[in-house]
């Protein structure tokens, strides 16, 4: 609000009408009447007045058009926290355009080394900060070593020598100066990092503490927990109270396969073991996935053996993608997000409604942000 303009206004105002008293109280007398008194009275005064108030109802209208303006300028406090934080940090002689200006695709377990001033925001995939600490601006946060970067956040390197590693085949942008230390070749390269980002979106994979991790083998504990959140019923494992009878369950998925256990969603591998740490095979979780569409083997609706080619049928995958996985004979946390991601578009057994649709009427997510990631994708 531009507070000397507005008094500027004002104080105007009040002079024009002293300036009429004044010429009212010196314009005449009895004796040399320049102006008839009923004119003052009846017809001077009224207009002089009708012009003061025109000219303030102007001058509030202006200050009003001003301040609107303003406020769109800054819609939010978040909008003001993140000016504050830009403009901080151009002070400090760091370089913080909206966005890094060269894309570079690297792959899995590849290190950047960042100099002082250089900016990155990470596109794709998943990475964490190996060494050091870097500035949010998005949020205007200090992010330290061992935190994971958020995807389309705008990080700042605020010193020499900090150090992010990609936990999965990744895009990064990137402006300003980095050394690249080259990562693992492993023999199964990610093919399906957007599907993982898709469904990050959507809450339903957050990765492990190390990244996507999509080029090694799933376990059982993560097919598990997958079933949960595409059951939509993970807010109510984290929140279940009772036990499991394994000794080789992991703390943090012990809220799931308690709920999962009392439910009947898996009963173990005998001798009191979950298996956690088992690889997950193609079969077992196309049965986790037919079973989040409401199919029961149980019931005899299919088998433990033929769930792969159940899901074909129902177009989970196709029967060239699930030879590819067989022939390999791993089952990766790539194929996994892929796989989980195409399942939302599977109807439910005997219904017209998709997974996607029952996942939205359960609130674990929106229409709005499931027909965003389908946008993002394609």
């Amino acid at each position: 609000m531009n507070f000397p303009k507005i008094l500027t206004a004002a104080s105007a105002i009040l002079l024009a009408s002293g300036t009429v008293a004044f010429a009212l109280y010196g314009a005449g007398s009895q004796q040399d009447p320049l102006i008839s008194l009923s004119y003052v009275s009846d017809t001077y005064t009224n207009d002089v007045l009708k012009q003061i108030e025109n000219q303030a109802k102007t001058s509030l209208d202006t200050t009003q058009t001003n301040l609107e303006s303003k406020l769109s300028e800054i819609s939010s406090d978040e909008a003001l926290e993140q000016k504050l934080v830009i403009e901080t940090a151009a002070a400090l002689g760091l370089n913080t355009n909206a966005r890094a200006s060269l894309s570079n695709s690297f792959s899995n377990g590849t290190k950047l080394q960042l100099a002082k001033t250089t900016e990155i925001c990470l596109t794709s995939g998943s990475a964490n900060i190996a060494s050091g600490e870097l500035i949010n601006v998005t949020t205007g946060k200090i992010v330290s070593s061992g935190s994971a970067l958020v995807r389309n956040q705008l990080y700042l390197s605020p010193s020499a020598s900090n150090v992010i590693k990609l936990t999965s085949p990744a895009k990064v942008d990137i402006s300003g100066n980095y050394t690249e230390i080259s990562g693992t070749n492993p023999s199964y390269t990610a093919q399906y990092t957007y599907y993982a980002d898709a469904l990050n979106d959507l809450g339903l994979f957050s990765g492990s503490t190390s990244g996507y991790e999509l080029e090694r083998a799933s376990t059982r504990t993560e097919g598990l927990v997958m079933l949960l959140r595409l059951l939509g019923e993970e807010n109510r494992a984290l929140n279940y109270k009772g036990s499991h009878p394994f000794s080789d369950v992991p703390s943090w998925a012990d809220r799931y396969v308690a709920y999962a256990y009392e439910k009947g969603y898996t009963s173990g591998i005998g001798n009191g073991l979950f298996g956690s740490q088992n690889t997950l095979t193609l079969n077992d979780y196309m049965t986790f996935l037919l079973r989040a569409l409401e199919y029961s083997d149980k019931n005899g609706d299919f088998t433990w053996a033929d769930s792969a080619n159940y899901a074909v049928n129902i177009g989970i995958l196709t029967q060239s993608e699930m030879q590819t996985i067989k022939n390999r004979n791993v089952f990766y946390r790539d194929d996994l997000v892929y796989a989980s991601y195409k399942a939302l578009f599977a109807n439910c057994k005997n219904e017209t409604f998709k997974l996607s649709d029952k996942l939205i009427s359960s609130g674990v997510f929106t229409q709005t942000e499931f027909t965003l990631v389908q946008k993002n994708l394609s």
